[in-house]
């Protein structure tokens, strides 16, 4: 369950900026992985992986309408802006804070894709996440 994402724009020389968080029923293939460090510091290990590449680097299945589940998203669409990005630099998520955080179950990959026109932004970024045992969750 995914339950913070930050999201802070460094170089933001491109424009038309997109970034959306989605998940798929693939897991993800390409890139380095690695076994995510666990929040809670004595915590056990993830049973999980993720993966980290330059961009273009990680593999993700092809989204379609049918498979493809958008959890959260943000545009700021300065077309033609020139120099530094208007507004807010500083994108976060909280999704139990929102609508409540979206339970992926079996084999899953949760991403988040960052995009823009020209040279692009320059990004730090994480993604939070809980792994509990499925039997764990409220079905209601």
């Amino acid at each position: 369950m995914p339950v913070a994402q930050i999201i802070s724009i460094r170089l933001s020389t491109g424009t038309l900026h997109e970034y959306a968080t989605k998940s798929v029923a693939t897991v993800s293939s390409a890139g380095t992985a690695f076994v995510p460090l666990a929040l809670k510091s004595n915590g056990a290990a993830a049973v999980t992986t993720a993966r980290a590449q330059t961009a273009g680097g990680v593999t993700v299945t092809a989204e379609t309408a049918t498979t493809t589940l958008r959890h959260w998203s943000w545009s700021n669409p300065a077309a033609g802006f020139t120099g530094a990005l208007p507004g807010d630099q500083h994108q976060e998520w909280y999704p139990a804070a929102v609508n409540g955080s979206p339970v992926l179950v079996g084999p899953r990959c949760l991403y988040t894709q960052i995009a823009a026109a020209g040279t692009g932004p320059s990004y730090y970024a994480n993604l939070d996440y809980i792994e509990v045992p499925t039997l764990m969750i409220d079905p209601s």
